[in-house]
């Protein structure tokens, strides 16, 4: 899991939330930083605004973000995977998405890699991740497409309901 807030303790833990600790006591020498959890569609907004200094989180880098923002990476590298209900059987490849629901986050460069490589998709973008799954859970989405890393950690949290398909088809 790259980064969840327990709802128990309100701590966030995760890969991110350690690297942002780890970093902040190199700069500062102090491993005590203030975590806000941010959304696919705010991190350009909050970095811009100064609500944030960083943004330590799964963001592809691409030419357009990077002419808002300042990267200091990759230090991660991942690819769009899809993720299904556990019985689906229909969708194993990204060209089985045409003509399917297909869900993403807003603001993910996966929204443009389903309309490149399943053209015919009906696309149907959500705030966060957990409204994409349940979405799949429920049937109202067939697929959901974003980096395999947060899909992998999503069937960990829910591996009778919901599976990863095939490999990564994008390289981000």
């Amino acid at each position: 899991v790259f980064s969840l807030t327990d709802p128990m303790t309100g701590k966030t833990t995760g890969f991110d939330a350690g690297l942002a600790a780890m970093l902040a006591k190199y700069i500062t020498g102090k491993p005590n930083v203030k975590l806000t959890q941010v959304q696919v569609a705010s991190r350009e907004v909050l970095l811009q605004n100064g609500a944030v200094d960083t943004v330590i989180a799964t963001y592809t880098i691409t030419t357009g973000r990077a002419k808002k923002v300042a990267f200091a990476g990759p230090y991660y590298s991942s690819g769009d995977a899809i993720l299904v209900s556990k019985g689906n059987t229909a969708i194993t490849k990204a060209t089985d998405l045409d003509g399917k629901t297909v869900c993403t986050e807003t603001a993910s460069t996966a929204a443009g890699d389903i309309e490149q490589f399943a053209p015919s998709a009906k696309l149907v973008l959500f705030d966060t991740n957990a409204e994409c799954v349940q979405a799949v859970e429920q049937g109202r989405a067939d697929a959901y497409v974003l980096d395999q890393a947060l899909l992998l950690g999503d069937v960990y949290r829910e591996p009778d309901k919901v599976k990863v398909v095939g490999q990564p088809f994008t390289t981000e």
